[in-house]
């Protein structure tokens, strides 16, 4: 094999490949893969609904799965990225860990009413054209102050913040309730392996309330509704209605400033009077 050129090595490679393909999904089989009795295979995720072999029509158990050294052949064996052709191909450990930092993943803008698909690449662009009064940029000023904000009734709003070199989404809710809560969730858009925290700060005169959490990732998606979840279920940390009520100025305006910064420190709140 150390004697084939460039181009007879992916010859081979692509022959292999073709070989070890899914008859259901038509890609090279992921492991563990699952073999009918006439020793045709299918991944397990296609072969789990199966009853019989796509090609013999022999009964299929769950029980039956190929041999080991094929699981490990199939895992180190080259695998084209799913977003593009341009990415290079992996083996099976390094494509999962890829998919998840890909600049040609599929996203989301998050903006309130936007309804724009597109690329992780093209998501910048995006907003700075389409929402630039809801992005808060690298060297921005932190202070960021809610318009309209009033304690009995419900508010929502998203925005786009680039720190550190890397994108966030920020989704503030308050709920409609006087003894409700109001949360601020910053979530990354995870382009490397780099674990981010926030703190909040509410501030008003000579009055301050801060708490820092972890920044969540952006498999952890938040939407409106995600956000009661998490905090019945204790995911995140929160103001309480009697909090936020002495950071609302007359004008209805809420005042916070927020920090994202990589050190890991634990979780911590307090209230501030100088």
């Amino acid at each position: 094999m150390d004697k084939l050129s460039h181009s007879e090595m992916v010859n081979v490679l692509t022959k292999i490949a073709k070989t070890l393909e899914c008859s259901v999904c038509l890609c090279t089989l992921d492991p563990p893969a699952t073999m009918c009795p006439n020793t045709h295979l299918v991944c397990s995720s296609c072969g789990k609904d199966l009853i019989s072999c796509p090609i013999c029509r022999a009964k299929l158990t769950s029980n039956l799965k190929g041999p080991l050294a094929l699981d490990m052949i199939l895992d180190e064996i080259p695998r084209a990225c799913n977003y593009s052709v341009h990415c290079k191909y992996m083996a099976r450990s390094e494509l999962q860990e890829h998919s998840q930092i890909c600049p040609h993943r599929p996203h989301k803008c998050q903006i309130k009413f936007c309804e724009w698909k597109g690329s992780y690449e093209n998501i910048f662009g995006h907003v700075e054209a389409k929402h630039l009064s809801s992005c808060i940029l690298e060297g921005d000023d932190t202070k960021v102050t809610l318009k309209d904000f009033s304690i009995d009734k419900h508010y929502f709003d998203v925005k786009f913040v680039v720190s550190l070199k890397c994108f966030f989404w920020m989704h503030i809710k308050k709920d409609g309730f006087l003894n409700g809560y109001c949360a601020i969730i910053i979530s990354d858009l995870k382009t490397e392996r780099r674990q981010f925290m926030y703190t909040i700060e509410y501030i008003r005169k000579h009055l301050s309330y801060s708490y820092t959490q972890k920044v969540f990732k952006e498999g952890e998606y938040i939407n409106d509704v995600d956000i009661d979840e998490m905090i019945t279920s204790g995911k995140i940390l929160f103001c309480n209605t009697n909090q936020i009520s002495k950071f609302v100025n007359k004008n209805k305006e809420l005042t916070f400033r927020f920090e994202i910064f990589e050190k890991p420190i634990e979780r911590q709140d307090r209230l501030n009077f100088y």
